[in-house]
């Protein structure tokens, strides 16, 4: 019957990602750290894959191949069948995060797979080898979100430097930025030759390529109750506010009462379906 419970498993850990379906398979990961693949008939374990740190990122499955990153710096390629590591790549890891957590997904361009990572690089290796191809440094600033690749084109929004980014994807090159006043964690999505992406601030922005213009397309109900609580009038923090002082559980209370946008829309036919941190989900219809 429709909504009956067909199975379940429990892990030992929270899972923070989307399960994926290969084959007849369900791969997902866990913050016990481990990487599980079930038989999507009857959850049967076909195989575990232990990392050293918890796993947020969803899988990404490739060839017959699983691409994962995990908080204990590594970046790993799976057999999709047997589980069994074909190759791993150390992050480099700084001051901050001496371990270079890798916390989101990757993507795949041609021969070379990317991805972001806490110690503020953006990472290009290559798909059968795992040797490093480039990476490109986003000085002050954890690189969450999943890069989104058009074309020959990297998209991907940073953390704390409040940008989002558009790289070459063969040799890393930054080429042009737009500057924000808050986060982007989530994956951007391309729709009609443009960029999709919702941010922190509780605004959901369209990114124009072919001019490197960005709009406002949104913004959610939070954002614009609670917007001056923490911008001024012209967009940049209000005084008194401080995103890391010594009440920074404080300030990211305010962040989120905006209906920050941390979720990647889904588009399907030009309505876009998103949800914010207020609980609310909306349908827009997109121009």
């Amino acid at each position: 019957k429709e909504g009956q419970l067909k199975w379940k498993f429990r892990t030992n850990g929270q899972l923070r990602s989307t399960p994926l379906i290969y084959n007849e398979s369900v791969i997902f990961n866990s913050t016990d750290g481990n990487v599980f693949s079930l038989r999507k008939s009857d959850a049967h374990l076909q195989w575990t894959f232990k990392t050293n740190g918890i796993v947020h990122a969803t899988p990404l499955v490739h060839n017959n191949k699983v691409y994962i990153g995990s908080y204990d710096g590594f970046f790993y390629a799976l057999n999709a069948k047997t589980g069994q590591p074909i190759w791993q790549f150390k992050t480099v890891g700084n001051t901050y995060f001496p371990k270079g957590e890798i916390q989101k997904g990757a993507a795949i361009y041609k021969q070379s797979v990317i991805f972001g990572c806490r110690d503020y690089n953006i990472y290009a290796l290559d798909i059968e080898t795992g040797r490093g191809l480039w990476n490109i440094v986003e000085k002050g600033s954890w690189v969450i979100a999943t890069p989104l690749v058009v074309g020959d084109d990297i998209y991907v929004g940073t953390s704390d430097t409040h940008r989002f980014i558009t790289l070459n994807t063969q040799t890393g090159d930054l080429k042009y930025a737009v500057q924000l006043n808050m986060r982007v964690y989530a994956e951007a999505v391309s729709y009609n030759n443009d960029i999709i992406f919702g941010c922190f601030n509780g605004k959901l922005y369209r990114l124009q390529p072919k001019h490197a213009e960005i709009h406002q397309i949104f913004q959610t109900k939070g954002s614009k109750r609670n917007y001056d609580t923490v911008y001024d009038k012209d967009d940049a923090f209000k005084a008194g506010f401080r995103l890391y002082d010594n009440d920074m559980e404080a300030s990211e209370k305010k962040i989120l009462e905006l209906g920050a946008i941390l979720s990647t829309p889904l588009i399907e036919q030009g309505i876009a379906y998103f949800g914010d941190t207020n609980g609310v989900i909306y349908s827009l219809q997109l121009k």
